[in-house]
């Protein structure tokens, strides 16, 4: 099981903890939390990195391609003006399944890669609903992205993931000892993570990216030394979009990717691009939630 999309699968396994083993601390937690997201609308806990992005639908995917590059998007909506509905979205996932059929989809409309890829349909609530609803939505259909959407517009104004409700919670949470003081273990559920040498390339981890979100790359003994993830490896293949020319006629982007580049390589590049400021965090499952939060945030 992966890292990221196993966060809306394990959460879709609450149902199954056992209730008998928990303290009065994880009960208040439990609540605290309850309240928190009972008391908030969705709107509330979109974030700047929800924006979006929208294309047409008939617009070649190369034009997708591009635009993602330029504007640093790992997300875009396809609209299909005929029928005036959204039509469906490119993510990092429609990526790594791209890369791994190049040829066959380079020269396709945004429509006809959707079809292809069998892209997800588009998971939507009206925003004045409860966070809880949202996060219930999400465990519910395990999809990656929420949409946040205005009835009034008929259009979305963001996106939501685990990863908002992880920040909301700590940002909410952060100094209430009381509430956190619980160690991690009563919150984890045990999992399975995939591993990959850091010697693997590019080319031999695209089946494994389309099942999994996250990979946990390991050394020559074995130990974990980073996460390659869906977006790490779609930011490094969008990178060779940057500087390339379009034909005028068949608007035609070659893609200046070389799979057999190691995964090492692609870690050391969009860590120390994109990740620079983050540093590796690593504590005993002993450790309460209250120092964990206080540590990494």
């Amino acid at each position: 099981m992966n890292v990221d999309a196993s966060f809306g699968n394990d959460l879709g396994r609450v149902h199954d903890y056992d209730n008998s083993t928990n303290t009065q601390v994880q009960s208040n937690f439990f609540s605290s939390f309850l309240r928190l997201l009972n008391s908030t609308s969705l709107c509330n806990i979109l974030q700047s990195h929800s924006k979006i992005l929208i294309l047409d639908s008939r617009v070649p995917f190369s034009i997708c391609l591009k635009s993602l590059s330029n504007y640093h998007r790992n997300f875009a909506f396809v609209y299909d003006a005929e029928k005036a509905d959204f039509a469906g979205y490119i993510d990092e996932l429609s990526i790594i399944k791209f890369l791994k059929n190049y040829d066959r989809y380079i020269n396709l409309t945004c429509s006809e890669f959707l079809s292809a890829v069998k892209a997800e349909k588009v998971h939507k609530l009206p925003g004045d609903v409860s966070a809880f609803e949202g996060l219930d939505f999400i465990t519910k259909n395990v999809s990656n992205r929420l949409f946040v959407w205005s009835n009034e517009r008929k259009a979305p104004i963001g996106y939501l993931t685990p990863s908002c409700y992880l920040y909301y919670m700590v940002k909410n949470l952060r100094g209430k000892c009381d509430l956190l003081d619980l160690p991690l273990s009563c919150l984890t559920l045990n999992l399975n993570f995939t591993t990959i040498s850091y010697k693997n390339s590019l080319e031999e981890v695209l089946d494994l990216l389309i099942l999994h979100d996250n990979l946990c790359v390991t050394d020559d003994t074995g130990r974990i030394i980073g996460i390659l993830t869906r977006v790490k490896v779609m930011f490094y293949a969008l990178e060779s979009f940057k500087n390339e020319v379009f034909w005028k006629e068949q608007h035609f982007l070659k893609l200046n990717l070389d799979f057999s580049t190691e995964v090492s390589v692609i870690l050391e590049e969009m860590d120390s691009k994109f990740y620079h400021k983050i540093q590796t965090l690593n504590v005993s499952v002993d450790t309460n939630v209250y120092y964990s939060f206080k540590t990494r945030y």
